[in-house]
């Protein structure tokens, strides 16, 4: 009875940790995805611009 007990307050603090240390790495990687998305996205823009300023020469 002691043992399942343990057990199960064993797993369930180890699930916790796991959820924690997975949150914390998926705010990691979205910070790091999020520069090369932004930085595609001003080229991106940027390239617009150049188109429109050379269809109004």
């Amino acid at each position: 009875m002691r043992d399942d007990r343990l057990a199960k307050l064993i797993t369930r603090t180890q699930a916790v940790c796991r959820g924690f240390l997975m949150r914390v790495e998926f705010q990691k990687m979205g910070v790091h995805l999020l520069h090369p998305v932004q930085h595609s996205l001003i080229h991106e823009r940027q390239a617009l611009a150049l188109d429109e300023t050379i269809l109004q020469d």
